[in-house]
Formats: C-alpha cells, sequence, structure tokens
C-alpha cells in the first residue's frame, strides 16, 4: 500500500494535475473525479484478479504476457519503459519547481533559493535513488511518514472549508455528472481522462509481488485498499475546492494553481498554511518519485533477466538485494531529461511546469494504450481461470470502454504546440516498439525463466529480489 499510494502521491496529483482538471472542468471537477473512480475500480478489480495468478517484478508486462502472449507483453513492457522515460525526470521536476514556490513564498529575499529548479532535482535524484537502493523496507517507511503527514493535511485544509461551507454552501450539485455546470459531454469527457492519470500509480503494487511473502493475499488488498482510499480523498478534496471558490470559480484553479490553496487558506485557516501545503506538496512529488523509482526499476530488472535488456540490468545488489543496476539505469534516464528540458524550456518554476505538462501528455497517451490492453489480458485469464462475471467481463469492459472514451476526448482533435508535438512523440515510441519487436523476436525463446509464479528453486543460478 506504501509503493502504491506513494506512486499516486494523492496530496501532490490532486492540487497539480487536478488543477488542470479543473481548468477544464469548472464547477463539474468532482464529477469528473466521479467518473475517473468508477473506471479506475474497475480497473483495480482487474489487477487484483490477475495478481491472483501472476506474481513478477515484471507487473503489468507479467500480466500481459501471461494472457496475451509473449508479443503484446513485450509492447506493454516497452510502452511502460516509455513512461519511465519520461515520468521520471518529470517527477523530479515538478519536486523541484514546487520547492522553487515554497521558497519563493517562504524566503522571497534569497533569490538562489528560487531561481532555478535545476539545483534542487540535482539534489534530490540522488537521495531518492540512495533510498530505494538501501531496500524497499526503508522506502516503505519513508513512503508511509510522508504520505500520512502530507495527506492529513490536505484533509485538515478541506474539513475546515466544508465546515464552514464556502460562499453558497457546500457544492454537492459538483458531484453529479448530470449537472455539466456549462461545459459540454465532450469536455467533461476531457476531465475525466486527465482525472485518470491523477490515479495513475495505484498499479504499484504488483510491481512488488516478488518480494511479498504472501503476495496472492497481499497485493490484491493493497490494490483496492489504496483505490478506495485515494478515490475518497481526491472527491472530498476536489469539493472542498469547488465550495470554496464557488462552482463558478473553480476554473481559475487550473489558471492560477498554487495561489489557489494560497487564497483558500487565508480565507477559511490562516495565511501560513497555504504555504505549508506547498511545501507539502513539494515532498508528496518527493514521495512519487521514490515509489515509480521502486516499481521503474523492478520493470527494467525484469527486461534485464528475460533478455529483453542488457543482462546485467537483471542484477541485484549482493548486500542490499536490490536491482542497483537498473537503479543506475533510472539515474541516467533522469539526467537526460533534464537536460533536454533545460535546453528547451529553461529553468525558471513556469519553463518546469511546462516540461512537467509535456511529458505527462506522453505519459498519457502510453497509459491509454497500457491500461486497456491490461484489462483485456485480465478477461482472458479471468475467462481461462473460470473467475467471476465481475472480474473476467464486468470490470474489464468498464475499464476499455471509459478510458476509451477519455482518449477519444484526450486526442481528437490533437492538442496545440508544444503538447502536440508530445503527442507525437507517444505515437512515435510505440511504433519504435513494434519495430524493435519485429527486429528481435526471433531472439525471444518465449522461455519465462522467472516461472512469472515464483515458482523459483534456491539453486538454479537465477537473479531474484527477496520476499
Amino acid at each position: 500500500m506504501a509503493i502504491a499510494a506513494g506512486g499516486i502521491a494523492p496530496e501532490y496529483s490532486i492540487l497539480l494535475t487536478g488543477s488542470v482538471v479543473a481548468g477544464i472542468a469548472g464547477g463539474a471537477t468532482p464529477a469528473a473525479f466521479v467518473i475517473a473512480a468508477i473506471g479506475m475500480f474497475a480497473f483495480g478489480i482487474v489487477m487484483a484478479g490477475l495478481s491472483r495468478h501472476v506474481s513478477a517484478a515484471g507487473g503489468l508486462y507479467s500480466f500481459v504476457r501471461r494472457g496475451l502472449g509473449r508479443d503484446v507483453g513485450y509492447l506493454v513492457g516497452w510502452f511502460y519503459l516509455g513512461i519511465g522515460v519520461v515520468v521520471t525526470p518529470a517527477t523530479f521536476i515538478s519536486s523541484a519547481f514546487l520547492l522553487q514556490n515554497f521558497f519563493a513564498a517562504a524566503a522571497p529575499d534569497v533569490n538562489w533559493l528560487s531561481s532555478s529548479w535545476v539545483p534542487w532535482a540535482i539534489v534530490l535524484t540522488p537521495i531518492v535513488l540512495f533510498a530505494a537502493y538501501r531496500g524497499v523496507e526503508i522506502s516503505a517507511r519513508l513512503l508511509l511518514v510522508l504520505a500520512a503527514l502530507g495527506v492529513s493535511s490536505v484533509v485538515l485544509f478541506d474539513l475546515i472549508i466544508l465546515i464552514k461551507g464556502g460562499k453558497d454552501g457546500i457544492a454537492w450539485s459538483s458531484l453529479s455528472p448530470f449537472s455539466l455546470h456549462g461545459i459540454s459531454v465532450g469536455t467533461l469527457l476531457l476531465a475525466v481522462g486527465l482525472a485518470i492519470t491523477c490515479l495513475a500509480g495505484s498499479e504499484g503494487a504488483v510491481f512488488m509481488a516478488e518480494e511479498a511473502h504472501d503476495p496472492r493475499r497481499t497485493v490484491p488488498r493493497a490494490i483496492m485498499g489504496t483505490m478506495t482510499l485515494v478515490v475518497v480523498f481526491y472527491v472530498l478534496t476536489s469539493l472542498a475546492v469547488t465550495t470554496g471558490l464557488g462552482t463558478t470559480k473553480t476554473s481559475g484553479w487550473g489558471l492560477l494553481g498554487a495561489d489557489v490553496v494560497s487564497g483558500l487558506s487565508k480565507t477559511y485557516l490562516v495565511s501560513w498554511y497555504g504555504t505549508y501545503l506547498l511545501a507539502i506538496v513539494a515532498i508528496a512529488g518527493i514521495t512519487g518519485a521514490l515509489a515509480f523509482t521502486n516499481y521503474l526499476a523492478r520493470l527494467i530488472f525484469e527486461w534485464g533477466r528475460d533478455g529483453h535488456l542488457p543482462r546485467m540490468l537483471g542484477r541485484t545488489h549482493r548486500v542490499h538485494q536490490t536491482p542497483h543496476a537498473a537503479l543506475g539505469a533510472i539515474a541516467v534516464m533522469s539526467i537526460i531529461g533534464y537536460a533536454c528540458s533545460f535546453v528547451l524550456t529553461g529553468g525558471t518554476a513556469a519553463d518546469g511546469l511546462v516540461a512537467f505538462s509535456w511529458m505527462y501528455t506522453v505519459d498519457a497517451v502510453l497509459i491509454a494504450l497500457v491500461y486497456p490492453t491490461v484489462a483485456i489480458a485480465g478477461a482472458v485469464v479471468g475467462l481461462r481461470a473460470k473467475a467471476g462475471l465481475l472480474t473476467s467481463i464486468i470490470a474489464p469492459v468498464v475499464t476499455v470502454a471509459l478510458i476509451g472514451l477519455s482518449i477519444k476526448s484526450q486526442f481528437f482533435p490533437l492538442p496545440p504546440s508544444p503538447y502536440r508535438g508530445a503527442v507525437l512523440f507517444g505515437l512515435g515510441w510505440i511504433v519504435a516498439g513494434v519495430l524493435v519487436r519485429l527486429a528481435t523476436r526471433r531472439n525471444d525463446t518465449g522461455d519465462d525463466p522467472t516461472g512469472e509464479e515464483l515458482a523459483l528453486e534456491p539453486d538454479d543460478g537465477i537473479e531474484r529480489l527477496p520476499a
């Protein structure tokens, strides 16, 4: 649960990505999160069902390989590697420019603390990688403490606004998908697609299955437990902000971002609480980076072990038993991402936000293919195993249908520049994956050295992560 919740980074997602949702949906923002929650609960049911049959460090890659074969599994792994290429530096960059915002508010006279996101990214990266290198238990403890602090701080903010009732009372109508508050159905679906990305990361638990003592019991509980807590948190926070601003002014959240949090704190709490929440969101970005680093490293480890990447990436550290070579690859990806972002956009907080948004647009393109494919694999595995109707048919169909509708609204028509380039980059990564697979398919024997179900012998010579 710590890894899954940390990967979602709910306080970070709702106050950063959630503001983008609000800029589109306005007074219907809570409704967008309610609809997104239906799709992600369905996806959670699919993942929980699959995790009862497959327990390997490859996570979603291993799920799809089991259900739809090694070719489709390879492509899903490739897509998720693409997500890692952009999301890893993007998360560090967002934490860095949020720290810029915090110090600009808390220490406006100390310019060097808020002049550029680059130094903060360079400082944060080795800290996160070191925690992941020392072991998943250390990461989990850090994530539990920091996530508890962040979520409780935002919940206090929410409850005080709702208790005071806002200018026009609690905005209950904003929870209804039938009260569009002046936007079209297509615009609402676009907001739903972005709200789904706020819930992305819940799959983090499945990448830890190989290190769990009883994965077929604990991983499904972690997925559904995390999903429930985060959905309640998102709906509560979006309702509180909509109540505080008023349904006619909620779209301003997307225009003003962090200023809205500061303004609501001044109105309903105390002025310093808004500055404190900026620090909380920056810390939450760090927890998101730590969680994502842990499970991306395990996908790279699995691919190295399966021979899709250099085999040295499928090694574990002799003492800490962590995928240290994969963590080194993540460090290289992060540095390349920082360099490209700085050269193409710049070093101010606004520049960092542009780089972050561009990278997350690529993420949205790839996630839009990964999640429905996993849902189809879940249906296949569920039907083979004669699972219930909910797991094998209803949940996969809801996942594919809802994410499919949101894809149409997100990418048809294409977004304006520079985000159009991000969509094209994502599509290019997809085409490259197909070509690479065609070129390397003959080298894939189809053997599965890990058994994808922990069928490992102590002296088989295969690298593994310790339970």
